[in-house]
């Protein structure tokens, strides 16, 4: 694996980590917005295409101040629903719940991960009362192993981190993101999110791909 593509995996990664952690706040809102044309380059348009232009041509369209701040509205209003109003949209972005007979919200998984990541030498943000295993989480761990092992490609520490990165993309990432992305696209009442959703389906299948990985388990339980 070459330092361009750890760069690659590690910036999808990272954008689809944006997209689905925090609370989406005016602040990144305008950020995803003032960054819109970048989904229209490298490494986004050979991934996904098709979704990286849809969420650009969206995040474009609105000029005026105005239409701007619908758009805003809209989009956080369908991200609350998406990731918070779970008893809504019938749809939890954190792994144990996919993997639990009882649909247990900090369940075994959660430990997992969060060794996981602290082995490799991370953790989540003080700040964060969110369980481990949210998605969002899953994506920026993965981001942070690749932009760390593309500093230094042919270090003893770049090898450890690619290795962490199949484990765990195999052991986690890929036994429930697929059904979970398929609900989330159902279930988002935008375009954008629909669009973010297919993104994130077809950088984590590039990401598996890059590392030679499928899924280490089934699924235990489909909501």
């Amino acid at each position: 694996m070459n330092t361009e593509s750890m760069q690659a995996a590690s910036v999808l990664m990272g954008l689809c980590s944006r997209l689905f952690y925090g609370s989406l706040s005016e602040e990144d809102f305008m950020v995803l917005k003032e960054q819109a044309d970048l989904l229209r380059e490298e490494p986004f348009v050979s991934v996904a295409p098709g979704a990286a232009t849809a969420m650009a041509d969206i995040l474009e369209a609105a000029h005026t101040p105005e239409e701007i701040d619908a758009l805003y509205h809209e989009l956080k209003q369908d991200y609350t629903y998406l990731f918070y109003q779970t008893t809504l949209s019938k749809l939890s972005p954190f792994e144990s719940v996919w993997r639990t007979d009882d649909q247990t919200l900090f369940g075994p998984t959660t430990l997992e991960v969060r060794a996981a990541y602290k082995d490799a030498g991370f953790e989540l943000a003080a700040d964060t009362s969110q369980p481990d295993d949210h998605i969002g989480a899953e994506l920026d761990f993965l981001g942070r192993l690749f932009a760390r092992a593309a500093q230094d490609p042919d270090s003893g520490q770049a090898r450890r981190d690619i290795e962490a990165a199949r484990v765990f993309t195999s052991d986690h990432l890929l036994v429930f993101s697929p059904y979970y992305l398929k609900d989330f696209i159902e279930a988002a009442n935008t375009p954008f999110y629909k669009a973010a959703g297919q993104l994130a389906q077809e950088s984590i299948a590039a990401v598996a791909r890059l590392l030679d990985v499928t899924a280490s388990a089934d699924i235990y339980r489909i909501p």
